[in-house]
């Protein structure tokens, strides 16, 4: 069947027809226009192209409880009546109340809702943020390789961490910076924030500390190994080590 609703216009209680019903059944306004939807109701769930065979002007009658309702439809054009076969037809449903009806109906509100700036309801939405990217610009500062900064917000966003995610987040990031796959070749093997991001990584487990001993060329700490070389992070002597020097 068409649907489990109808389409009304807002205005449809004051059309001259519902006037008209009303005057010719001696009842109030309000209660023709209910007739009137009952009566579109039962033929959307009996009907997909305005036709039902083998109904009556009685049948209607008794359905709606109200004598000489059909004889009124017929009067005002809003129903027809075939005592041959017999059968009732209800003009124009392809265009006010079958399924291609409804559609479109639906689609003119959507439109609507678009022109006044509102979203359609099966629009997906966007994740709830607790605040345009909260944490982001703290999170990016902390991770060690500062590449695809766009894709990571992205992540970020699409993760949308609350602050005991977030507080985890950082504590990883700290754990992290120190296993021995972040610190050789110069962070060449660090993933870039959004994969790290998107894999969930702070759940990996911190590898252990490593120390990486002295500095080549002073008597610092060693804080990565590029090319074989220990060496620490004044600018001069990570050049020596990536062999610009």
């Amino acid at each position: 069947m068409p649907g489990d609703w109808i389409k009304v216009d807002i205005d449809t209680a004051n059309k001259p027809e519902v006037l008209k019903l009303a005057r010719l059944l001696t009842i109030p306004k309000a209660h023709a226009f209910g007739l009137v939807v009952s009566f579109w109701g039962w033929c959307d769930k009996n009907t997909a192209n305005g036709e039902i065979v083998g109904v009556s002007e009685e049948d209607v009658d008794i359905l709606l409880s109200q004598p000489g309702f059909a004889k009124a439809l017929q009067e005002v054009g809003w129903m027809q009546f075939d005592s041959k076969v017999p059968r009732i037809v209800i003009p124009s449903f392809e265009v006010h109340n079958s399924e291609s009806a409804k559609k479109r109906a639906q689609k003119t509100k959507r439109q609507q809702k678009w022109r006044e700036g509102v979203a359609p309801e099966n629009k997906e939405r966007a994740p709830k943020l607790n605040g345009a990217a909260h944490g982001f610009d703290e999170f990016y500062s902390a991770y060690p390789k500062h590449e695809g900064r766009a894709s990571a917000e992205k992540a970020w966003i699409k993760l949308n961490p609350d602050e005991a995610l977030r507080t985890r987040i950082s504590q990883a990031i700290q754990a992290q910076r120190s296993c021995a796959s972040w610190k050789i070749e110069n962070g060449k093997f660090i993933p870039l924030p959004a994969t790290w991001l998107n894999g969930k990584r702070w759940e990996d487990e911190a590898a252990p500390k490593i120390d990486l001993g002295k500095c080549k060329y002073c008597d610092r700490q060693a804080v990565s190994i590029t090319k074989g070389t220990p060496h620490c992070d004044t600018p001069r002597h990570i050049d020596h080590a990536q062999g610009k020097c």
